[in-house]
């Protein structure tokens, strides 16, 4: 199976509540047992904006503190890196017919949010 991912998913998008699922190490054993992922690129703004609203894309990059953007899903100033190069690495994966080994996951999003 051909992988899409980036060693900076294991440190980006750090939650403000350790007990939260969605923390930077749950992708380690992944990225070990697919050491030869291809890198994922860091998507642009255009990219971005194929799904979200400009409006909330501009929200999203301007991040600094952690906090919750809804009861289910945090950001913290690192947020925009790790988001950008997980739609990098999905916009990746579907040209090349890969799975996108990322984090965070995309399953919130909707255009306004």
């Amino acid at each position: 199976m051909k992988v899409v991912s980036h060693e900076a998913f294991a440190r980006l998008h750090e939650s403000p509540d350790p007990g939260h699922v969605e923390i930077p190490l749950r992708l380690v054993p992944l990225l070990e047992r697919y050491p030869d992922h291809d890198g994922a690129p860091v998507a642009d703004e255009a990219e971005l904006e194929r799904v979200h609203l400009r409006t909330y894309v501009e929200s999203i990059a301007e991040i600094a503190a952690p906090g919750w953007l809804d009861p289910d899903t945090y950001a913290s100033a690192t947020t925009w890196e790790a988001a950008r190069l997980a739609v990098g690495a999905a916009v990746r994966a579907v040209g090349e017919g890969a799975f996108a080994l990322v984090r965070p996951p995309g399953h919130h999003a909707l255009p306004e949010r």
